[in-house]
């Protein structure tokens, strides 16, 4: 298609502003049109019986030979209209999108290359977008006071062996599985050891674990070794007077806050019992011998004393069941008719009065009265009004760990 043709060109047709280059008409008669000065010119040739089928384009104006042939198809120009030759002289386009080979290169004013994929390290050409980007991933959102290669010298104090004096540095460390089983923690040193699995005690040992009351140790009664395993701490803390047996190890748990100690026997004015008190009543009650093991051993029978009733005495043999009673009360009394002959012991006494003689004969005596004093045969009667006091009744309890 040519614009802008020219119509007052000698040559030319008018056919205004839009002439078609290409073959117009049938057989040997053809016109063709052809770019010339600025317009288009149109020019017309015979086929002269050419047997080829193809038109031939003379010189005109100084243009190039050109051959059309029948079916359309141009044959593929080598050179343009100066005879330079296109190949060597032009660049396809497709060819500028992408590279350009040179030696050397100024540019001036602005300039825009596309920005490289991040982590790109082909020799394109890095823009600043690109440049930023990747100073940005490097410093990944670092603290500024670590975001200069001069700020993580200082940190590491210019030590350019810094990872071989850090190393040098942790070998003079205690290594922690040394310091777990060699020393105790703050926690620990506090309180008494804690216990562990697979761990040999010896009697004696007194031991703790996060998992009893406070104020709650171990005990270890036997040797051995403690199971893999933690043992059930509840029930234990149910069984205070009781032996636990954990793996070959075997110990009682004492409350160290307890307000008795075992065999202990406390009177309470209710039947409540207080915290860190651990008492049984003494109403006569058979124990289980393994529950209450300690108290068991402590007695040296599973059956608690009944001391409902019963009143408390010191005695160089204690324990022992005495029976109510009072001392025997005793005392005689004799009387002769002669005052010299007359006697008395005990709680009684006799009284005596004076007479005259009897027929003239000599002085007669004889039994007035005759009293009776408990006190003379034990100071304890007259103590006091009643057999029973005034009395307040209380609960007796024995503590069992």
């Amino acid at each position: 298609i040519a614009e802008g043709m020219a119509t007052d060109h000698p040559d030319a047709y008018d056919y205004g502003t839009q002439v078609t280059l290409g073959v117009i008409g049938q057989g040997g008669n053809a016109r063709i049109y052809f770019p010339h000065n600025g317009g288009m010119c149109l020019k017309s040739f015979w086929n002269n019986g050419n047997s080829s089928g193809w038109l031939t384009m003379l010189n005109h104006k100084n243009f190039v030979n050109y051959a059309l042939p029948k079916d359309g198809t141009a044959v593929k120009a080598t050179a343009d209209a100066a005879g330079n030759n296109i190949q060597t002289t032009y660049a396809k386009k497709s060819d500028l999108s992408s590279s350009v080979s040179t030696t050397s290169l100024t540019v001036t004013g602005a300039t825009s290359v596309p920005t490289a994929n991040e982590g790109n390290s082909s020799k394109a050409i890095a823009n600043t977008e690109f440049v930023a980007k990747s100073i940005a991933s490097l410093v990944n959102g670092a603290p500024d006071q670590l975001n200069t290669l001069n700020e993580l010298a200082k940190a590491l104090g210019n030590d350019s062996n810094f990872a071989a004096t850090v190393t040098a540095e942790l070998a003079k460390k205690l290594n922690s599985t040394e310091a777990e089983s060699t020393y105790a923690t703050k926690q620990e040193a506090g309180v008494p050891y804690q216990i562990k699995r697979n761990t040999a005690y010896k009697v004696g040992d007194v031991l703790t674990s996060p998992s009893l009351p406070p104020g709650c140790v171990i005990v270890v009664t036997q040797a051995g070794t403690t199971g893999s395993t933690e043992p059930d701490w509840t029930t234990i803390k149910s069984n205070m007077g009781g032996i636990i047996s954990d793996g070959t190890v075997t110990f009682y748990i004492n409350d160290t806050l307890s307000k008795h100690s075992i065999g202990d026997i406390v009177y309470k004015p209710t039947t409540k019992t207080g915290e860190h008190e651990y008492l049984l009543p003494l109403d006569g009650q058979a124990i289980d011998g393994d529950k209450y093991k300690r108290l068991v051993d402590y007695l040296g029978t599973a059956t608690l004393p009944n001391l409902n009733g019963r009143y408390l005495r010191a005695d160089s043999t204690p324990g022992q069941m005495v029976d109510a009673g009072l001392p025997n009360i005793t005392g005689s009394v004799g009387a002769n008719k002669l005052w010299s002959k007359g006697s008395s012991n005990g709680c009684f006494t006799h009284h005596t009065t004076s007479g005259d003689f009897v027929d003239g004969k000599s002085w007669q005596d004889y039994v007035d009265s005759i009293s009776f004093d408990a006190s003379r045969s034990n100071p304890i009667y007259g103590k006091s009004t009643t057999v029973t006091p005034l009395t307040y009744t209380v609960r007796a309890y024995i503590c069992y760990a």
